[in-house]
């Protein structure tokens, strides 16, 4: 009888794998096919990409550096800011925040953004409650843009300190749920026109800003995978894979893999679209008019 290994599987194989397999079938394909959109990678795309930048407002300019600043204020009432089941208590609480929009146009194909949100929270009837510092909003991010031939590279870094649990639905009895997050990473797309592949990598760290949670300190690796194959004007197929190894202080490592396809079929005499390859994190305060795939 064989015996089988009960070695751990690596999260990061299978999807590494299917990169490659999906590389070598996608690759001359989509060579093969004459140009029907615009790219979304090379030269094009970043001209492009420059002539909407000069046209981002800004109310400073800093040599080649554009900044955009704002102040927004929001209010809010909430009547449970304890999250309890008895004795739930009620306020008011006002939100003030600060917005810093930079975008420099390093060179003619690179561009460098900087997004960030720093906010405070009163709280009317509950000061204790008031937060302990300035707040970085989920959002928040340095990047940058490199088009390099068919590739469109951008590595990031997204960063943010919250402490409401409004959210977190598996705490009770909390007001000061500080927590500190970063995701720095890179993200590569390489348009083939019928074709194209986006690869991802990304480091997150998870940091309790109080004691009583420091238990859910954590750091993760994520590798992603997806592509985008178009048969015909209206046939088009969807992969997507990913895979994380997650682990925090004493916790025992967990392992998480994930995948999903899709073949799509639309009645429609206009060519479809592609769908947006950059990770859903990225939310960039800058537009661009390049076109994306949706």
């Amino acid at each position: 009888m064989r015996k089988e290994s009960t070695r751990p599987r690596n999260p990061f194989v299978r999807p590494v794998l299917t990169a490659l397999v999906a590389l070598l079938l996608l690759a001359p394909a989509g060579r093969a096919q004459e140009a029907v959109r615009p790219s979304l990678a090379g030269e094009a795309a970043a001209s492009a990409r420059r002539q909407s930048t000069d046209q981002i407002p800004y109310n400073l300019l800093a040599g080649p550096v554009r900044f955009l600043f704002s102040i927004t204020t929001g209010i809010e009432y909430n009547d449970n800011i304890n999250l309890a089941e008895t004795n739930k208590q009620e306020d008011i609480i006002i939100r003030p925040q600060f917005n810093i929009d930079a975008i420099w146009q390093v060179t003619q194909l690179n561009t460098l953004k900087l997004d960030i949100g720093l906010g405070y929270a009163f709280y009317l009837d509950h000061p204790n409650a008031n937060t302990n510092g300035v707040l970085i909003q989920p959002g928040s991010q340095l990047s940058f843009d490199i088009f390099v031939q068919d590739f469109r590279i951008n590595l990031h870094d997204r960063f943010s300190l919250q402490q409401d649990p409004v959210g977190q639905l598996q705490l009770s009895n909390v007001v000061d749920y500080g927590r500190f997050e970063n995701t720095a990473g890179i993200s590569v797309l390489w348009d083939l026109n019928k074709a194209v592949l986006t690869f991802g990598y990304d480091h997150y760290n998870y940091i309790s800003t109080t004691s009583t949670f420091d238990y859910l300190n954590r750091n993760a690796e994520e590798l992603t995978f997806s592509s985008y194959f178009a048969f015909t004007s209206t046939t088009f197929r969807t992969l997507r894979k990913s895979a994380s190894l997650t682990s925090g202080g004493s916790r025992t490592r967990t392992r998480i893999t994930s995948s999903s396809a899709r073949v799509i079929f639309r009645r429609s005499v206009c060519r479809p679209s592609l769908p947006t390859r950059f990770p859903s994190r990225d939310r960039s305060r800058f537009s661009s008019t390049t076109s994306q795939p949706e």
